[in-house]
């Protein structure tokens, strides 16, 4: 009798070890909280929170590697020192003055390109991408005075083309270093690029003021236009930082600087009996423009269904909206005055506006 309670007992113990034994097992197999579950075959897959919903986890074998997205900007150019006046004489005595400031713009729209490829096993990929601006605007005013009544016409057009040939991407974060442990900053992904850029300006202004009275007018106008193409480095650094597992806030920072040649020329004719006037500058030259951009917004990224390894992310299709501020040194036309008292100067160009982008990262 006591032989068998003691074999029930040793059977019992056996079986009590491979309860625990399997126990064991299974916690030490389970996935820790923040890491991925594998997905069912077909199943979308979306890193959770921990890992940032719009970033890939490192436990993730396949990860997106090309990204390819569309979109336009809605901006609008302010000169905010330009001034133009042209004093005409009037044909019964006197002279009239018309002055115009920065003539006001409709918003253009900016169609914008820009593709992407990442090497994952080397930690960087390239990009390129491109934008075209294209606006104009007008002002017709009727200007009063003592000596007699002026009409007065302004037309400017500006057309921006730019083209960021090849940038390299280098996407990081700030985990691992100590002066962020614990700090909302080891939640922000990064992504900082440089690479070349081209740029293409052309801009026109012309203004004319006559002045009648009865059968006969007297006529002042202004003609500046401008011709830029240059070349030279760009770069920039965007940062993200998730507010849920698909919605984020976003800023991206650009400064370039290109050097090329500047073509520019204005002139100023005054056309009346016995005051008749012709005045003209040019300039060509090779000009150092600096240029500043500034984006700011939210991102939403949802995955689209798939089917491929398990282990695999879905494709990231995402939409972005936001402001947009830019500001272009040295851009203005060239400055004209005459010993009449017609002048012409202008300032930096400034552009201002919004963005919505579409893109699927593959």
């Amino acid at each position: 009798m006591g032989e068998r309670h003691a074999a029930m007992g040793q059977r019992k113990g056996q079986a009590l070890i491979a309860v625990i034994a399997v126990l064991l097992t299974g916690l030490w197999s389970a996935p820790a909280l923040g890491q991925t579950v594998v997905a069912p075959e077909g199943q979308v897959y979306l890193a959770p929170l921990d890992d940032q919903a719009l970033f890939i986890s490192d436990t993730v074998t396949t990860a997106r590697t090309f990204r390819a997205d569309i979109g336009f900007d809605y901006l609008q150019p302010s000169f905010a020192r330009r001034s133009t006046s042209l004093v005409v004489p009037a044909p019964m005595g006197g002279s009239v003055l018309g002055g115009t400031d920065d003539v006001a713009n409709d918003f253009a729209f900016v169609p914008r390109l820009n593709v992407e490829y990442h090497f994952d096993d080397l930690g960087f990929g390239i990009a390129a991408s491109g934008n075209l601006l294209t606006v104009s605007g007008k002002l017709v005013r009727n200007v009063v005075s003592t000596a007699g009544n002026g009409n007065l016409i302004v037309n400017n057009s500006l057309e921006i083309g730019v083209a960021n040939i090849v940038e390299a991407v280098k996407p990081f974060d700030l985990t691992g270093f100590r002066i962020c442990d614990g700090s909302c900053l080891e939640d922000f992904e990064f992504v900082a690029t440089i690479g070349s850029r081209y740029a293409h300006v052309r801009q026109h202004y012309d203004a004319s003021l006559t002045v009648s009275n009865g059968g006969t007018a007297n006529t002042g106008s202004l003609i500046a236009n401008q011709l830029y193409n240059g070349f030279g480095i760009t770069s920039s650094l965007t940062s993200l930082y998730p507010l849920t597992e698909q919605l984020a806030a976003y800023s991206n920072v650009r400064g370039s600087l290109l050097i090329g040649n500047d073509e520019r020329d204005s002139s100023i004719n005054i056309t009346a009996p016995m005051a008749s006037s012709a005045t003209a500058v040019t300039e060509n030259r090779t000009l150092l423009m600096p240029v500043g951009e500034l984006e700011i917004g939210l991102i939403y990224g949802f995955p689209l269904a798939h089917r491929g390894p398990p282990q695999s992310v879905a494709p990231l299709l995402w939409l972005k909206t936001g402001f947009v501020g830019q500001i272009w040194g040295d851009i203005g036309l060239l400055r004209i005055n005459d010993t009449m008292g017609n002048q012409f100067s202008d300032s930096h160009l400034y552009l201002f506006g919004f963005t919505v982008q579409v893109g699927l990262d593959y």
